[in-house]
């Protein structure tokens, strides 16, 4: 299995070192989703081998937080083309372990209510397909 690459909108191929005379085939290569490279022998090298690789969407950028209602927090982040839902994380610490709100939707924004007043919190939004 090949390393997951980001979409890019292009079609995603790997410096491949095959020998003279293989053919290479990408299928699937352009889209967010599960994508292969097949290697073909000829002549002396004889074989065909498959390759699949996964292509993610772009990562999710928060574009506002907020909080002007009190003990709420509204995030807001921007869509991307090729996600169809989007996984936020909310914690009170930094390495996501105490307090860990997980939420999955497919807005632009999620409003978090119930906040305690003079906690910080952390927050990671995560777009897939």
């Amino acid at each position: 299995k090949l390393s997951s690459k980001t979409y890019t909108g292009k079609p995603i191929s790997f410096p491949l070192n095959v020998p003279n005379g293989c053919t290479v085939i990408y299928r699937n290569n352009t889209n967010v989703g599960k994508a292969s490279v097949t290697i073909i022998g000829h002549e002396k090298y004889i074989g065909t081998n498959v390759f699949y690789f996964n292509i993610v969407p772009r990562k999710t950028k928060i574009t506002s937080t907020s909080n002007k209602k009190a003990k709420k927090l509204t995030i807001k982040y921007a869509k991307t083309n090729e996600a169809s839902k989007y996984q936020i994380f909310v914690s009170t610490n930094n390495k996501f372990t105490k307090n860990k709100k997980t939420v999955y939707t497919n807005k632009s924004s999620y409003t978090l209510s119930q906040c305690k007043k003079g906690k910080t919190y952390y927050v990671k939004v995560r777009s897939y397909k």
